[in-house]
């Protein structure tokens, strides 16, 4: 929930809404599957594809 974005420069980055980021080994589309399965999981998968809609515009 705290996930920004997510870039590929060229090691991947992850960026939170405070500013943090964390260089992680996945690739980009590996953080978005992992991602989807966590929200999916807690019940919040609508909510997450909701706010990223509404994010991407």
């Amino acid at each position: 929930m705290y996930i920004e974005k997510v870039e590929s420069l060229p090691d991947t980055t992850i960026t939170l809404v405070n500013g943090k980021k964390y260089f992680v080994k996945e690739t980009e589309k590996e953080v978005s599957k992992l991602s989807q399965r966590f929200y999916e999981k807690i019940g919040m998968l609508p909510w997450h594809q909701q706010v990223g809609e509404e994010s991407g515009k």
